[in-house]
């Protein structure tokens, strides 16, 4: 989360009205509206994690012929998306009903949003270890890009390490600059982009060996191939990097993306299980499940 938004949205907010009483319209659009919309929008990201999981456990690892390792990582991906999602329905109703027009509680980052950063690595470091996995394998053990990903990669982990610690000590109302967290959102964006793009071109360059399976492809998978090269993920990471370096810090709304990004990894990671199975369900002419 953001700590210098919350800690200048809410100072500017104090400033809206005399007294230092800030009006509940600001309060809400600049601090309430930011806890609110992320339980929603994870609670439909989790929606779509369930029905994905629901799929792939019915159809895919019911040959028994997959990594067991497969089978663990979706169901932690699960467990972690329902632990999300339930901190984040819990964080709205601390704000509006516990301490209801109290933008001071913003300030005080409560255990549920220290542990955000813990569950958002839980979800986003296998998501992209995996996808890092699959360029391997994709490209023939290609070997200066992978490991140009993996240095990234490493990156992205320390960046995050570095911002959880400094979250689980962290006092807003004292401390509103934050060093860590420009490297904590720029290292995933830069890694996804990088992810997306070899992903992107590799896979398109296996699929047009083939004319008619191009064709099949373009018409009918095109979502999935999006999905597959991990697009979305990459498109919510720069879209909160650039919100948050525009907005100059004072808006709260990129916590949204910051919580969207988790969950979106792992349905990038859930879709690209199956990907190779609902292709040939397709093109065989049956429904996938």
């Amino acid at each position: 989360m953001p700590h210098r938004s919350m800690a200048r949205a809410a100072a500017s907010s104090s400033a809206t009205t005399t007294g230092g009483h800030p009006s509940f319209s600001s309060f809400f659009t600049q601090i309430l509206g930011g806890y609110y919309a992320t339980a929603f929008v994870r609670g439909i990201e989790f929606g779509i994690i369930c029905s994905q999981t629901w799929f792939i456990f019915r159809s895919v690892f019911r040959r028994k012929r997959e990594n067991p390792a497969f089978r663990i990582l979706v169901a932690w991906m699960t467990i972690v998306a329902l632990i999300q999602t339930v901190l984040s329905i819990y964080r709205a109703y601390y704000m509006l009903i516990i301490h209801f027009a109290d933008f001071t509680t913003v300030l005080k980052l409560t255990w549920a949003g220290k542990i955000n950063f813990i569950l958002d690595t839980l979800m986003i470091i296998p998501s992209q270890t995996f996808f890092l996995w699959r360029y391997w394998t994709m490209s023939k053990h290609n070997r200066r890009i992978s490991m140009c990903l993996s240095i990234l990669l490493a990156g992205c982990l320390s960046s995050t390490i570095a911002e959880t610690q400094k979250v689980a000590g962290k006092n807003i109302a004292h401390s509103p600059n934050d060093p860590y967290f420009i490297p904590y959102i720029v290292f995933p964006a830069v890694l996804n982009a990088s992810l997306s793009a070899c992903l992107a071109w590799t896979y398109l360059k296996k699929q047009s060996e083939s004319q008619e399976k191009r064709r099949f492809i373009s018409s009918c998978q095109l979502p999935v191939i999006i999905w597959d090269a991990c697009l979305p993920p990459t498109i919510c990471q720069w879209a909160l990097v650039i919100s948050y370096l525009a907005s100059g810090a004072m808006d709260f709304w990129p916590t949204v993306l910051h919580g969207a990004k988790g969950q979106l990894s792992a349905i990038a990671f859930l879709i690209a299980l199956f990907v190779p199975l609902s292709i040939s369900l397709y093109a065989s002419g049956c429904e996938p499940g």
